[in-house]
């Protein structure tokens, strides 16, 4: 159970500083450039969030599988390879 707390403590760590930072940049920068257009498409920052959960299920779902197959290994063959 504890490997599987770090593996999923350094991947929460990547992806929030990762994604959070970036997304909010961009998300901004886009908004400003767009910002002289009279006519705004209202879906257009739900893609982002859109992006961001598929991206955040798509870490899950690797950290996840990661961590179990980390977990269920015995450790006397982990320190044999």
């Amino acid at each position: 159970m504890d490997i599987g707390k770090l593996i999923a403590g350094e991947i929460a760590a990547v992806v929030v500083l990762g994604r959070g930072g970036r997304d909010t940049t961009r998300a901004l920068a886009i908004a400003r450039y767009l910002a002289g257009y009279t006519e705004h498409t209202p879906i257009a920052f739900w893609t982002w969030c859109f992006a961001l959960l598929a991206a955040l299920a798509t870490t899950a779902f690797a950290a996840v599988r990661h961590a179990w197959i980390a977990m269920m290994l015995r450790p006397a063959i982990a320190l044999r390879t």
